[in-house]
This record gives structure tokens, sequence and C-alpha cells, in this order.
């Protein structure tokens, strides 16, 4: 409660100049007042919540803090339907519930479980009130299934025993993940995230691994529910999928810049900048 207090002062200043900034250039870049009051209450309050998750009583690079969410597209997308714009922000308030529980079981596989359904919301596999689109599903992608007939009539040159071993439903699974990876690419992360960016998100993600803390472990569990989203939805969509979890990315992004050298990112990012102005 006590590092509460202490911190909560210091981080206003610079939380409200991140909503103030992040509000003005949404509204010079698409002018909804809506979405841009969404985006930048989403980033108010992550600059908050990661002050708090600071393990130290203040944060070697801190004053970059309110910079970072400026140099990440996501925070400045248009969805097209209001849910799609909240669940980041149901997403966000799990996982401050769940900190506050002190990571209790319970709310730990619900708040997964709650991201998990907001991705097959977002992704429209999944119609309020809970109505399964099936012809989202990769499962009827013309040319997956005509892969699996292939497949299938190939197996027919193997001994009967190896048949069931050659085929059998695990072939979903690999058109799962490699539909997964093929969706990883570099483009997807420059366009959502911002090419310099990668830099501090890759860090990020091998600090979690190397620390395995229970709050890590649900941010990258909330990761690979994405993923498997992302391989059974036919048309999965870079933007929407990375907003949703926007708020894990943000702070692995965060944690990383934490520990990168200046040197090197500065100059990645003025030229990236340079890139998306010409």
């Amino acid at each position: 409660m006590n590092k509460i207090q202490s911190t909560l002062p210091k981080v206003s200043i610079t939380s409200v100049c991140t909503f103030l900034v992040i509000f003005g250039l949404n509204i010079a870049f698409h002018g909804h007042l809506s979405v841009a009051l969404i985006n930048s209450l989403l980033v108010f309050l992550l600059v908050i919540f990661f002050r708090f998750l600071s393990d130290s009583e203040k944060t070697k690079k801190e004053k970059y803090l309110a910079l970072l969410p400026i140099t990440i597209p996501l925070f400045f997308y248009n969805p097209q339907d209001l849910v799609t714009y909240l669940l980041p922000i149901v997403v966000l308030v799990s996982w401050i519930l769940l900190a506050y529980s002190n990571y209790n079981k319970w709310f730990f596989f619900t708040g997964i479980f709650l991201i998990f359904i907001s991705q097959l919301i977002a992704g429209g596999i999944v119609k309020i009130p809970f109505d399964i689109e099936t012809d989202k599903l990769i499962f009827n992608t013309p040319s997956i299934q005509n892969a699996v007939e292939k497949h299938q009539q190939d197996a027919l040159y193997f001994p009967f025993k190896l048949r069931a071993v050659i085929f059998n439903d695990l072939v979903y699974v690999y058109y799962g993940l490699t539909r997964a990876f093929d969706f990883l690419t570099l483009k997807a992360f420059y366009e959502t995230l911002l090419l310099a960016n990668l830099y501090p998100l890759f860090v990020g993600i091998l600090t979690i691994l190397k620390q395995n803390k229970t709050r890590d472990k649900f941010i990258y569990l909330n990761l690979l529910a994405t993923l498997l989203v992302i391989a059974i939805n036919q048309s999965p969509d870079k933007f929407i999928s990375f907003l949703i979890v926007s708020p894990f990315l943000m702070y692995l992004i965060f944690l990383g810049f934490e520990k990168i050298k200046l040197k090197i990112f500065a100059p990645i990012l003025f030229i990236n900048l340079i890139f998306i102005l010409i």
C-alpha cells in the first residue's frame, strides 16, 4: 500500500501528459472522439499500472515512459465497432484486479479465459450472445480442406498400419501452427508496434522467461491464447489481434526498455520515423 501511495503522485504528471498527447494525436489521425478517449484512457491506465508493477522505487528510464506509447501505432488504431476498442480496457482491468488479488488462482484462470473469449469476439468467431460463427474457422477454408484431402490421398500409398500415424487430427494442428507463425511477420510487427520497438519487445520477452514469475506466466499464457485464436481464425486481423493484448505487449516493451541501450534504440527509432514520414 505504501508503494502505491509513493508512486501515484509521481506518475500522475507523466500519465496526464501522455493522455493528452495520445488524445491529441488520435484526433489528428482519425478525428473520432470516442476512439480517442478510449485509446487515451487505455494508455493512461497502462502508465500508472506499469509504474506500480515496477520492482524498483524509481525506474531508471521513467522520463521516457510517456514517449513509448507515442511510438506505437496500435494506440492510434480506429476499430470498426465499439466492442473491439473496449476489449483492451477490459483485459487491462482484469490484469489489474489479478495483481491486486496477489495473483489468486481463480482470478488467474478467469483472466486467461476472459482474454481468450475477447479474442474470439474481436475476431468475429463468436458473436454476442455467444453464437459461434463456424464459417470463420480454418476448418472450413477451401485451401486447407484441399490440403487435408491431398494429405489423405498421399497416405494411401503407405501400409495400412502406418496411415493412422501419418494422417490423423494433428494435421489440423500443423496447419493452425503454420497459419499462426505466418501471421507473425516483420511487416505485421512494423505496422502495429513499429520496427524500433521490436528491440525492447524481444528483450522484455527474454526477461519474463528468465524471471518466470506468476505475473509473467499470466502474460505469456495470454499471448499463447492469442496465437491459438489466430491459428483457428480464417481471416485474422493483425491490428485487432494485437490490440486486445496491447497491455501485455506494451508491458514487455516497457520492461525491455529498462534494459536496452538508448544509443542503439534512438537511431533505429529515428530512421523508423523518417521512413514513416517519407
